[in-house]
């Protein structure tokens, strides 16, 4: 044991002599005569010859030979009669000589063994040892209990021994230099045997008396002792015991370890962060912090998530992990600038992260200047961008501006030729609506810098039946068989300008007929603008637009006077707004007023609005651009209704109040494949109230005609699709049909173009029905 090295030389102490005799042989100072030397000689030359030669006797005495000794003494008083033996050697003589209790021959017995052999020792012969040293008093004999009764784990008998020795550091000021080694040892004996204590207490499992022990030994460090002993069992890997007495001793650091080891995390935890003076566990704190982040974040509690970031960064700086943390929380809760701030630095860390570029990109918006100025400092951001314009342009369908972005020095060769020709039937109870017409058209479109124009001259024959004698037309019920001009051809031209910016699209349009046979020229027109945001499309487009309900109304007729009217035009203005409320769900409304007016035909002003509420249910089919199913409701009212064909009147479809609803299944195949397929079907029931007719507005009388109300359903349908024959040729066609109880309509169209450039598939903007001089607004 390393605090009982000095033992040896007191063993040999003890064994070179047991008695008081042993004391006092060590030094003869009369004679001034070593003994270990005086045993190699015979005699010392310096002694005088008056004195006789002790030097055997002082041998038997240390070797305590009684009978040698007895005789050498007779023998010396009988050669030296006068000779009287000095004071050390009485003294010796009688110490030998003299009867020794049990207590001190058991002590001789003790003090002549190893300590290898003092736990094996009897406890009779070791209590009767120290009996003796209690007797005499003597320091170095308590010292020598002391250390046997912690070799034999009696520690309390140990502290006794000790004790007295630290008692006389006060009592007894002169000592020996072996006595001042002896009491130096005893406070490190006194240490060892309160440490022995503890281990016995907590080896017992008695906290008690680990308590009674700090009591009773206040200057002793039994935390330590019991830390010491703790720390034991936690490389024993005995966790649970350890922790009992890491908290007895309040080491709220090996507590904190000992817990994790328990996997007991969120106590560890919060025990760190309850003392974070102590020092290493403010940073055992901010890991528990860290895995709180983690795990909130995990769980889309991003405002819980945040706050634990908070209290890292009140311990210590934030790691790029814990920042990333941050900044994506501030995204998902919709902080705006905190996360422009939060990703601007992390990217700054890491210019290579792809992501940290992305969502700055979609944060700032790509048109923003301060993420132009970020795209100059690192090239992520450029390349970003430009991909969110590619597929921003994509997904709104603006695909002449994909191609602008994507192959931009091909962009002025993109020159188109189309020709194609359509059909239209219509049937309706009166004659005059029942209509067929043809038309053929040939044009080309190409782009111009950032515009794409188009230029399509086309030629159009419409003839309806005739109204049956007795029917009113003109000014006047017929008497007799129709013969008014009931067919119109026309030859005119339409062009348009259209423009697809980042957020939104322009589309300006012009069209101008020109009749045979003294028809009135018309001219029409749109110019339409959708803005796209993340929140919503808004759509506008001012229009004018002839009615094409009947021939009337379209082109004109000749009443019995030979004089030309009808030839509707409608003037007016529409708005579309569509609102995203889900990623699969939309709702949208329309409204459309517009002011009628033609050639002897009444004023007329109409009001329409639609409501609707859009489910794209494609989900992940992968042959689907959409598959969209739509509810709506839609309102519509004329001032005057005018569907008659009497001068004055236009001849169209202008109830006083309409009433339908219903919904609309439409689908649209992928985008950019060698063919193409868009379909829809739209089923309604309608409620109209027609109102009073007037027979001849401008007339006195006017002669009202009441109107019967009308319901039932109405259904309609289309299909369409287009085909990529060859990297240049397209071929495309349209069906579409309308059916109510008293009005159907059928119509055909089929196109060819040309592209100069080659194609690798064909996309929806340039289906028939999404072409520029049909749209209602400027989608495409």
């Amino acid at each position: 044991m390393k605090f009982i090295a000095w033992l040896p030389l007191g063993v040999l102490v003890f064994i070179s002599g047991t008695n008081r005799a042993e004391n006092v042989s060590v030094r003869y100072e009369t004679q001034h005569v070593d003994v270990r030397h005086l045993r190699e000689q015979d005699r010392v030359d310096d002694i005088p010859d008056t004195k006789p030669d002790t030097t055997a006797l002082w041998y038997y005495i240390r070797e305590n030979k009684k009978a040698w000794a007895r005789q050498e003494s007779e023998q010396l008083k009988l050669h030296h009669p006068r000779w009287q033996p000095e004071p050390a050697l009485k003294e010796a003589l009688a110490e030998l000589f003299r009867k020794k209790t049990r207590q001190e021959l058991a002590f001789t017995r003790v003090s002549q063994t190893d300590e290898e052999t003092w736990p094996t020792l009897s406890s009779d012969l070791v209590r009767l040892a120290s009996e003796y040293a209690f007797s005499t008093g003597k320091i170095k004999y308590h010292s020598l209990m002391g250390w046997i009764f912690i070799q034999r784990k009696a520690y309390a008998s140990a502290i006794k021994h000790f004790s007295v020795i630290e008692q006389k550091k006060i009592s007894a000021p002169e000592k020996t230099d072996d006595e001042i080694q002896d009491q130096d040892n005893a406070g490190e004996g006194i240490r060892i045997a309160v440490a022995g204590l503890v281990s016995t207490a907590i080896q017992d499992d008695e906290p008690q008396r680990l308590y009674a022990l700090a009591k009773q030994y206040p200057q002793q460090p039994v935390s330590e002792f019991t830390d010491n002993r703790a720390w034991e069992y936690y490389e024993q890997e005995q966790y649970a015991r350890a922790l009992k007495w890491f908290e007895f001793s309040h080491n709220y650091f090996a507590q904190v370890v000992t817990l994790k080891q328990l996997e007991r995390e969120q106590e560890a935890g919060e025990l760190a962060c309850a003392h974070l003076s102590i020092e290493q566990l403010p940073g055992f704190c901010a890991d528990s912090y860290a895995q709180k982040q983690a795990e909130l974040f995990d769980q889309k509690q991003y405002q819980a998530s945040l706050q634990a970031a908070a209290k890292i960064s009140a311990i210590q700086p934030l790691n790029d992990d814990q920042s990333g943390l941050v900044a994506w929380a501030h995204y998902h809760l919709g902080h705006r600038d905190q996360s422009v701030r939060a990703f601007i630095r992390l990217i700054a860390q890491e210019p290579d992260n792809v992501d940290y570029a992305e969502i700055l990109t979609k944060l700032l918006g790509s048109d923003s200047p301060e993420l132009q100025q970020l795209a100059a400092q690192y090239p992520l951001i450029e390349d970003e961008i430009k991909a969110t314009q590619l597929e921003s342009a994509w997904l709104r369908k603006q695909f002449d501006r994909f191609d602008r972005l994507q192959y931009q020095p091909e962009t002025h060769q993109n020159l188109t030729l189309e020709s194609g020709l359509s059909w239209r039937k219509t049937k309706s109870d009166d004659a005059i609506a029942s209509t067929r017409s043809q038309s053929y058209y040939t044009g080309f479109s190409a782009n111009w810098y950032q515009y794409l124009a188009g230029v399509r001259i086309d030629y159009r024959k419409t003839e309806s039946e005739t109204p049956d004698t007795g029917e009113w037309y003109g000014l006047q019920p017929l008497n007799q068989p129709f013969t008014a001009q009931h067919q119109v051809r026309k030859t005119g031209f339409s062009a348009y300008l259209k423009h697809q910016g980042q957020h939104w699209n322009l589309l300006a349009g012009l069209s101008y007929h020109k009749p045979a046979d003294n028809f009135q020229s018309q001219l029409s027109g749109k110019l339409s603008v959708v803005r796209f945001s993340p929140e919503m499309t808004v759509a506008a487009t001012l229009y004018r637009e002839p009615v094409t309900d009947s021939l009337l109304s379209e082109s004109g007729m000749f009443n019995q006077a030979s004089q030309r009217w009808g030839a509707v035009h409608a003037n007016g203005v529409k708005g579309q707004i569509s609102v995203p409320l889900h990623p699969a769900w939309s709702a949208g409304s329309e409204l459309d007023l517009a002011w009628l007016e033609g050639e002897r035909v009444k004023a007329n002003r109409k009001l329409n609005l639609t409501l609707s509420l859009t489910h794209d249910l494609t989900g992940h089919e992968q042959t689907l651009d959409y598959l969209r199913v739509s509810p709506f409701l839609n309102w519509l009212s004329y001032d005057n209704n005018q569907n008659t064909y009497t001068t004055g009147n236009g001849g169209y479809f202008s109830p006083e109040n309409f009433i339908s609803a219903g919904s609309r299944l439409s689908v649209l195949t992928t985008e950019n494949r060698r063919w193409q397929v868009k379909a829809g079907l739209s089923l309604s029931y309608r409620a109209s109230q027609p109102g009073n007719l007037r027979r001849l507005p401008y007339s006195t009388p006017s002669f009202r005609v009441p109107q019967s109300s009308d319901r039932g359903l109405n259904i309609s349908g289309e299909l369409e699709g287009q085909l990529r024959l060859t990297p240049h040729w397209t071929l495309a066609g349209l069906f579409k049909i309308a059916h109510g109880e008293d009005y159907r309509e059928a119509s055909a169209g089929i196109q060819l173009r040309w592209n100069f450039s080659a194609k690798s598939g064909v996309t929806s903007d340039i289906l028939i029905s999404s072409s520029p001089y049909q749209a209602d607004y400027a989608w495409y």
